[in-house]
């Protein structure tokens, strides 16, 4: 029989550790596993969060819901089928509720190649930006190198959605992140282009204020 259990102490606090390289999702997953096989819970400061809980709160909020522990953000979307993925998306963009305007800051929002068609992908875009729009919202996208093409197939499918479609492209080069920002008070930065959402790993977060404001800066340089 296991003997009892000794209290592990790091700086004055119990069962605090730190992982150096950071892990990914699916290792931190194993060493929960391993941890419960051995008879303990495997809890993240600052609160004593299950693993469980921590994904949920993940997927809800963001990696800001944890502050310094933000090495876990960049495994929230797995690599999974365009529908799954554009729930996931969705059900974070709807927080946003734009009464009045949509910025989207993309520079690859009208990409060359997109994939798997233009038709496809314009339809993708329109599934995730048009529940977003009404007919008071203004939509401003910002991109670097739009393609004609593909950006007259995404207006298409946003004006049969959501007519009169109110919307404005502008040129920047000074933008690499992705920003959706509402009513210029919230925003959420997106960790890929949709062009690449199902086939790689990716975040969605909330920007904070000081964030929010760095952006909207840059944005009036632009005329935005």
């Amino acid at each position: 029989m296991a003997g009892p259990k000794r209290q592990f102490l790091y700086e004055d606090r119990a069962n605090s550790f730190k992982f150096d390289p950071d892990p990914t999702h699916e290792e931190v997953a194993m060493v929960g596993s391993f941890v419960r096989d051995l008879g303990y819970e495997f809890l993240f400061r600052p609160a004593d969060y299950s693993l469980e809980e921590v994904q949920s709160i993940l997927r809800e909020t963001g990696p800001s819901a944890f502050l310094d522990n933000t090495s876990l953000a960049h495994d929230i979307s797995p690599r999974a089928p365009l529908p799954a993925v554009e729930d996931f998306i969705s059900a974070r963009l709807a927080r946003l509720a734009p009464t009045t305007e949509l910025v989207i800051v993309d520079p690859y929002f009208f990409p060359s190649r997109p994939h798997p068609s233009v038709e496809e992908y314009a339809a993708s875009v329109g599934r995730l930006v048009s529940p977003l729009l009404n007919e008071r919202v203004k939509l401003t996208v910002v991109v670097d190198q739009p393609d004609s093409g593909v950006q007259a197939a995404v207006e298409r499918v946003l004006a049969s959605a959501r007519s009169p479609l109110a919307m404005k492209v502008v040129r920047s080069k000074n933008f690499h992140d992705r920003f959706w920002i509402a009513d210029r008070s919230r925003g959420t930065i997106l960790g890929s282009s949709l062009n690449k959402i199902g086939s790689r790993i990716f975040f969605i977060d909330a920007l904070s204020d000081q964030d929010l404001g760095a952006v909207l800066s840059e944005l009036a340089i632009c005329g935005v």
